[in-house]
């Protein structure tokens, strides 16, 4: 999907990028928590930093953290929804417990300590970690003072009993006190005879605001907000790699929409040309597409007969 460059070491970016940003953790599995810096008089920020985290000390208390986000993977928008309450919980939490408990004083020396972070690995970070990393907490956050503004710190207590399956409910909280379902939807069995399926899940609307961020944020947020239900799939075959992705949507407008952003995302990242109706080339992939009624699909493969197959029928 072209989400990271191609020659990105992924594993060391995420290990970099951890400790830059990683300022607390509470490690469930022990019921301990900690907090960078090893100072005897915590500063303004490590005190808001330890609410957070004692946060979490808390949920695991009532809702056992561990237990709570740990699904399979086929349920991984879920399990990012489920995440970004637990954090959103925290984070709105760690705000409210600042304002009551910090001085003005001690509030301004909490921003100047937060503007004084070391964000040089995040800056330079893809747009797809970036955002995947900060999406707990900026989303998640808002999320939680939608509900707190409904009913209190009860309504998040609520949550963690009833909690958002999809990432759908975190973007538009009105969704998810709607109980908005998601629709099932299944992509291609298979491309065909050799390939091995080696990833299959859920594809929730943040995903797809990440797909199609290269077409500009604003206009990936306005493809992804009509999501209704999604999956991807992968498959391996003598080191190719072949990937299907079938979307529903809450309207057919919203469907042509994400239909018609399909072949100027491709062609954006990917360098892509049209070679036929629903079907293009780049340097390294085919892609074939289709659109009907409130339902899109596209596949990649190394050729184009294999990129039909993931979207025929």
């Amino acid at each position: 999907l072209r989400l990271i460059p191609e020659d990105l070491d992924l594993a060391q970016l995420l290990d970099d990028l951890y400790r830059e940003q990683v300022a607390g953790v509470y490690v469930p599995e022990d019921a301990v928590l900690y907090v960078g810096g090893g100072a005897r008089d915590p500063s303004p920020l490590q005190r808001s930093i330890l609410a957070h985290e004692i946060t979490h000390a808390l949920q695991d208390q009532h809702f056992d953290l561990a237990g709570f986000v740990d699904l399979p993977d086929e349920r991984a928008d879920e399990q990012l929804a489920r995440i970004a309450l637990v954090e959103g919980d925290a984070t709105l939490t760690q705000q409210l417990w600042a304002l009551e408990h910090l001085t003005g004083a001690q509030q301004g020396e909490l921003l100047d300590e937060a503007f004084a972070i070391d964000t040089a690995v995040l800056d330079s970070a893809p747009e797809a970690i970036a955002r995947s990393l900060s999406f707990p907490y900026i989303e998640g956050a808002q999320f939680a003072v939608a509900l707190f503004q409904q009913g209190g710190m009860a309504a998040l207590d609520d949550a963690f009993a009833n909690p958002p399956t999809t990432t759908e409910h975190i973007l538009h909280p009105d969704r998810y006190l709607a109980g908005e379902p998601a629709v099932a939807v299944q992509t291609a069995s298979s491309p065909g005879d050799g390939w091995s399926e080696i990833e299959r899940g859920g594809l929730g609307e943040f995903d797809v605001q990440l797909i199609f961020d290269p077409l500009g944020r604003a206009d990936a947020a306005q493809v992804a907000d009509g999501w209704g239900g999604g999956e991807l799939a992968a498959w391996d075959r003598d080191g190719d790699l072949a990937l299907a992705v079938s979307l529903a949507f809450d309207s057919a407008a919203d469907a042509t929409e994400a239909c018609q952003a399909i072949p100027r995302w491709y062609s954006e990242p990917a360098d892509a040309s049209s070679v036929g109706a629903g079907v293009l080339q780049s340097n390294r992939d085919w892609l074939a597409f289709t659109c009907s009624g409130d339902r899109v699909a596209f596949g990649l493969g190394p050729d184009e007969a294999t990129a039909r197959a993931l979207v025929a029928g």
